[in-house]
């Protein structure tokens, strides 16, 4: 069994089908493996039919697919248990509480720094956040599929006060570099 020692363990990041990927993450967490897990200081969320994405600070908050996570063999549980105890409200408790790769990813972050485990800012945005696709249930209201809940935009426009003046752009134009970077068509964003 590998120690914690941060230059062993394997990165894991949670994904969502609702969510784009920026190119440079491989390179990026391979390059600097001591580090006990990784975040964007902000996405991009894309509504579908617009010809721009706006720019989220702390997206790690509100969307799912942003942590990177330095997980080790006492991270995972030794078989996997019977998947009908997963659906049991008291043993899904346990075992979300147990495992970081079941930790509820607004979590993720704060849970490991009282650990004493850091995570490092990746400097790109790493995830871009679909929504308006059908794909995105934990944004689904009743009259409206592309919603985002209001504690979330009024959590995102305090990011947003907090971190201007700089790079304060809320909208940013979809171009031919946003789209090699997260490697996508214009198709895959219908605008």
């Amino acid at each position: 069994m590998q120690t914690e020692d941060p230059e062993n363990g394997i990165y894991v990041m949670p994904i969502d089908a609702d969510d784009l990927f920026s190119c440079r993450i491989s390179e990026y967490v391979n390059k600097h493996k001591g580090a006990h897990g990784f975040v964007s200081d902000y996405g991009y969320v894309y509504h579908k039919g617009k010809n721009f994405l706006e720019k989220y600070y702390e997206m790690h908050t509100f969307c799912g697919s942003c942590n990177i996570i330095k997980m080790y063999p006492n991270d995972l549980p030794d078989n996997m248990p019977d998947q009908s105890l997963c659906f049991d409200k008291e043993t899904a408790g346990i075992l979300n509480e147990r495992y970081p790769i079941r930790w509820n990813h607004n979590e993720v972050v704060e849970k490991y720094k009282k650990l004493g485990k850091h995570f490092e800012k990746l400097p790109f945005p790493s995830t871009i956040y679909c929504l308006g696709n059908g794909e995105n249930i934990s944004s689904w209201n009743n009259n409206k599929d592309n919603y985002i809940g209001y504690k979330q935009k009024v959590r995102n426009i305090l990011s947003r006060i907090k971190h201007y003046p700089s790079n304060f752009k809320l909208r940013v134009k979809i171009n031919s570099k946003t789209i090699s970077e997260f490697s996508v068509t214009k198709n895959d964003l219908k605008y």
